[in-house]
Parts: C-alpha cells; sequence; structure tokens
C-alpha cells in the first residue's frame, strides 16, 4: 500500500538518495531471502515458516523486497518492464486467476493423469522431466478457460448490470394498493 501511495502521489522515495535500480536490486533480495529461507528449511527439517527467523523473513523482508520490485517496475525503465508490457506477458497476467484455481486442483491431476506429459513420459512417476510439460499443459487450460470462459462470462455479467442500470425502478404506493384492495 505504501509503494502504491508514493507513486500515486508522486512523493519522493526516501531511498531515492541512493541511486539504485530498484528492480534489479529487489530481486535480489528477494531471491537472496529465499535462499535464506531454504537453509532455515533444511536446517530445521519442517517449513521456514515454522521456524522463528523464517516467519520473520517471511512477513517483514519478503514483502519490502517486493515492494522495491513493484515500486522500481512502475517507475523505471528496465529491460524487464519492457519485457512484462509485452502481449505475451499481459495475457498470460489476464490467465492469471484461472491458473490460480487449476494449479493444484482436481484438474491438475486430471492433466496429470490423462495429458500429453504421460505420452513423453519416461516412467509413470511424477519425475522431473515431467514438470515443464504439466506447467505447460496448465498455461494453456488456463489460457483457454479464461478466453472461452472467463471473458464471455465477465461480458454477459456486464450485460446484465448495464440492463439493469437502465431499467427505471417503478414506486407503487401503498395506499393506492390498500384502497383498490379493499
Amino acid at each position: 500500500m505504501y509503494v502504491a501511495q508514493v507513486v500515486k502521489q508522486k512523493k519522493t522515495f526516501w531511498l531515492n538518495s541512493l541511486k539504485i535500480n530498484y528492480t534489479y536490486t529487489g530481486g535480489i533480495l528477494f531471491c537472496f531471502l529465499i535462499y535464506l529461507m531454504s537453509l532455515i528449511n533444511a536446517q530445521h527439517g519442517g517449513f521456514a515458516l515454522f521456524h522463528p527467523l523464517g516467519l520473520f523473513i517471511n512477513n517483514v523482508f519478503l514483502p519490502l523486497a517486493l515492494g522495491l520490485v513493484i515500486y522500481g517496475l512502475l517507475t523505471e525503465k528496465t529491460k524487464l518492464r519492457s519485457i512484462l508490457s509485452t502481449n505475451t506477458f499481459e495475457q498470460l497476467g489476464k490467465s492469471s486467476y484461472a491458473f490460480y484455481l487449476l494449479h493444484y486442483s482436481y484438474a491438475f491431476f486430471l492433466l496429470h493423469f490423462y495429458g500429453i506429459s504421460k505420452i513423453f513420459s519416461f516412467s509413470g512417476n511424477l519425475d522431473m522431466l515431467n514438470y515443464p510439460l504439466y506447467f505447460i499443459q496448465v498455461v494453456i487450460v488456463a489460457l483457454l478457460l479464461h478466453k472461452y470462459v472467463e471473458e464471455p462470462a465477465c461480458k454477459f455479467i456486464q450485460g446484465v448490470g448495464n440492463r439493469l442500470q437502465q431499467i427505471q425502478p417503478q414506486v407503487v404506493s401503498t395506499t393506492n394498493y390498500i384502497k383498490t384492495k379493499s
């Protein structure tokens, strides 16, 4: 929220005096923090979020690093910004909700058992060679769901909403109704 306020109000960011590239600095910091959390994970034999240090990194430092990345993407002209501005990434962004719904749902398991990756599988198990194929399948299905389900449903709902706004409510007087009934 702070990043949005800074960008919207065109305030001077408090780190501007450092003259750093926010996008890449935040990205490197984010990757380093994920690496630290993996070390905590490996040392303690559980998820890093179950360790106080891992929880602190996750709830304080990771959002700050991500905030730097977002601020940099909004204010700097970097190669990453130009790549993320392409039509391909725009379509992937629009289909991200469908991807979110698919990636670990029943549909993902259907793709695992009946999808194209079964044809290219060297074994019947979920091995490392199949992960990219699963990812590609889910992305393709998410793009198709967005194009043929989500967009038409949105247009339909907007059309219904527009028609409902055009209908003028009729005011019915209850006194006239009571008099004519009696």
